[in-house]
């Protein structure tokens, strides 16, 4: 069967035209298409896509069609660019329609993989009708890096989104609408990424230029500005990150109402900001009123649900046990004031971590300093197995490590 199935792949990828009984004919169980990927993958990148396709027939049927009717298109125009340029020019903008159809599609069943691979063919096919560094290819780009980030490849958004940037700053100048836009993405990669630093310059950058062309109380800007208080959240800029928040939270409500997901979106980053703060019933309070929305919205699986849950379950955390905020902060003073209270030093906490465990992980070398002191254990690892040790070293904390090596 696997041999079968992969002939019929590399028979429709010598430019061969397809059509829907071929791949009706295809075995559609999840394990044979499993059993053949590797083969197909190697020999036919573009019989890899439409095979992608017809595994999900069932569920969205006339997508192959559709699909199929794009590959040939293209594989049409592509004969037809010495004889008939015009010609040739007119389909390809065809397809581009048909892949803009199909990545809506896609997106809207949640298949961010097909639609990745549908942007990607369309970029293809936009820098053989265009020319590499067309503002149109640059367009795509960007969509193209915003399925890399649903998809998880994080790094890839980067480099086709730097790309995209670099393109719309030579066409339109530094200060365009298109160079915002893409800044602001590939300042979310950035930060998905671990360099906080990095997305905070990228947003700082388009949010000028987004109240100079939306103004200031536009949703775009509040966008801008969730992402923006999270990122100097993350770096320690608690008061900034707060007056970033609060403003974005007031433009969602003010638009959306007080039950939007963007609302969630900046009651979450409020939530960990209070916490990062020491004010942790504030916290809860605000991720209590986030988590209600992304239920009500997304089901209790979503991503988002699920980060604000954790979010919350944190903040529990930091409420039940104060050593754990107290280290988390590097809050040297409330440590010692509750360690000399008979607070435990080598409690375990979420996911069997110690207070030495999360004053390492956020870089606090004088908590770490004072709960070694203490007496904790150096060697008392989480559930997942990992050690303060390993966890600075995760996380770059050079001093802490130092600290726990001598």
């Amino acid at each position: 069967m696997r041999a079968h199935l992969v002939r019929r792949l590399v028979h429709a990828r010598r430019g061969q035209h397809l059509n829907r009984s071929a791949l009706a004919a295809m075995p559609s169980s999840a394990s044979a298409w499993h059993v053949a990927t590797p083969w197909v993958n190697a020999r036919a990148p573009l019989a890899t896509n439409l095979a992608a396709a017809a595994s999900c027939r069932r569920a969205f049927s006339t997508d192959i069609d559709a699909r199929i009717a794009a590959e040939n298109k293209s594989l049409q125009a592509r004969d037809m660019e010495k004889s008939d340029p015009d010609g040739a020019m007119a389909l390809y903008r065809e397809v581009l329609k048909d892949y803009a159809k199909l990545r809506d599609a896609y997106v809207g069943l949640g298949d961010y993989a097909n639609a990745r691979d549908v942007l990607e063919r369309a970029v293809a096919i936009e820098e053989r009708a265009y020319g590499r560094d067309h503002p149109t290819v640059a367009l795509t780009l960007t969509t193209l890096g915003c399925a890399y980030v649903d998809s998880g490849d994080h790094a890839k958004a980067r480099e086709v989104m730097v790309r995209a940037l670099a393109i719309f700053e030579r066409e339109f100048g530094r200060d365009s609408t298109f160079v915002a836009t893409t800044l602001t993405n590939l300042g979310i990669a950035y930060g998905y990424l671990g360099d906080q630093a990095k997305k905070r310059d990228m947003l700082e950058r388009a949010l000028p230029i987004q109240e100079r062309e939306y103004g200031r109380d536009s949703t775009q800007v509040a966008t801008t500005l969730t992402n923006l208080g999270n990122a100097h959240s993350q770096l320690g800029d608690h008061a900034k990150a707060q007056h970033m928040l609060e403003r974005a939270l007031a433009i969602f409500e003010r638009e959306y109402g007080r039950n939007h997901t963007n609302v969630a979106r900046a009651l979450n980053g409020l939530g960990c900001m209070y916490g990062a703060l020491g004010d942790h019933a504030k916290a809860r309070e605000v991720l209590v009123r986030a988590l209600a929305i992304d239920e009500q919205a997304h089901g209790p699986d979503h991503p988002s649900t699920k980060q604000t849950k954790e979010n919350l379950a944190n903040v529990q955390a930091d409420l039940e046990f104060p050593l754990r905020a107290a280290a988390k902060r590097g809050d040297v003073d409330a440590m010692t004031q509750l360690l000399d209270e008979g607070a435990k030093v080598n409690v375990t906490i979420q996911n069997g971590q110690t207070p030495l465990y999360i004053a390492c992980e956020q870089g606090q070398i004088d908590a770490a300093r004072l709960l070694l002191d203490k007496g904790a254990e150096i060697d008392r690892a989480n559930e997942q197995g990992a050690t303060p040790l390993l966890v600075t070293c995760a996380y770059g904390h050079v001093d802490a490590a130092r600290l726990l090596l001598e």
